[in-house]
């Protein structure tokens, strides 16, 4: 008996209109292939989600099996995987309680252009569009459809238990999109990058931008503007913004580092005057050497994506 095969198709994200066609490539671990090609609308009656095992023999007789997952939804429903719902900030897969995400997908709503939330709390539906996680309806920042890409900005309840998976369901002009199993971790730090300047860094003491023309100074305190930190104390309810007086702080562990050196954490917590948007005051270690270093965060022991931080020689 040889290994088993692989599809061409995620096989537990897969979202596929009814009467497409489907193409499953076999790999026999002889070198030998194998194609076969399904209609969905000839499988699945309906829409929904139908576990598929797949069976297979080539001309050597050597059989494969492969268990798979095959998600059907009608045309002009939403529709979108799970690999589509990542943090807002590094745009990695996963989400975390109370932080900003971002969704891709089709059919996400009926606009062209962006609406955006233009108060707080924030709203749970814009221009016909909301989303549900574990049922519990999501705050939105934006939703957008710009030049064929569909995008939904919203907060992560911070009610949502984590670790575990969160089923997600958009609804759009009244259709709602097959749910979608999405994985919840308890933090998810991640910066947020400023297109075409850099990550969302500033000076402590002006607010201007650390970039490689203002870099920072050893010593110095900025300000990293992130999300995906974890829950906070006190708690600001999900879609509000958080308070200037009687800060929230971070209750899970948080360490960061600048140039692979532990970095004195000043405040870490949400950002006053937003949602779900968490911010950190650090500052600079010296003896850093090059004129860029790795900035790195963790919390809970799950650490962020790597960027850079501009340093003065």
């Amino acid at each position: 008996m040889l290994a088993p095969f692989s599809v061409d198709f995620d096989a537990t994200g897969s979202v596929d209109p009814a009467g497409s066609m489907l193409t499953f490539n076999w790999v026999f671990s002889d070198g030998s292939t194998m194609t076969a090609g399904a209609k969905v609308s000839h499988i699945f009656g309906a829409p929904g989600v139908y576990p598929v095992a797949l069976n297979a023999r080539n001309a050597l007789g050597n059989s494969s099996t492969a268990a798979v997952t095959i998600t059907v939804v009608t045309s002009d429903a939403p529709a979108f995987t799970a690999d589509g719902v990542v943090d807002a900030a590094s745009f990695a897969s996963g989400i975390s309680p109370g932080s900003i995400a971002s969704l891709f997908g089709v059919r996400l709503s009926t606009i062209t252009g962006v609406a955006a939330a233009q108060s707080f709390p924030l709203p749970l539906q814009l221009q016909g569009t909301s989303v549900r996680v574990n049922g519990t309806p999501a705050p939105l920042l934006a939703v957008a459809n710009v030049a064929g890409s569909e995008q939904i900005n919203f907060q992560v309840p911070f009610e949502i238990a984590a670790p575990g998976d969160a089923q997600i369901v958009v609804s759009s002009g009244g259709r709602d999109s097959v749910p979608v199993d999405v994985p919840v971790l308890p933090a998810k730090p991640a910066v947020f990058v400023i297109a075409g300047l850099g990550p969302a860094i500033v000076h402590g003491s002006t607010g201007a931008l650390v970039t490689a023309s203002n870099p920072a100074l050893p010593g110095e305190v900025v300000v990293v503007y992130c999300t995906g930190l974890g829950p906070v104390a006190p708690v600001v309810p999900t879609g509000s913004a958080a308070p200037t007086t009687a800060l929230s702080r971070l209750i899970l562990p948080f360490t960061g580092t600048v140039g692979g050196k532990d970095a004195v954490l000043d405040f870490a917590g949400l950002a006053p005057t937003f949602a779900g948007l968490y911010q950190v005051n650090l500052e600079i270690p010296s003896g850093l050497t090059g004129t860029s270093v790795p900035l790195v965060m963790q919390a809970n022991g799950s650490r962020s994506v790597p960027v850079p931080v501009p340093i003065a020689p």
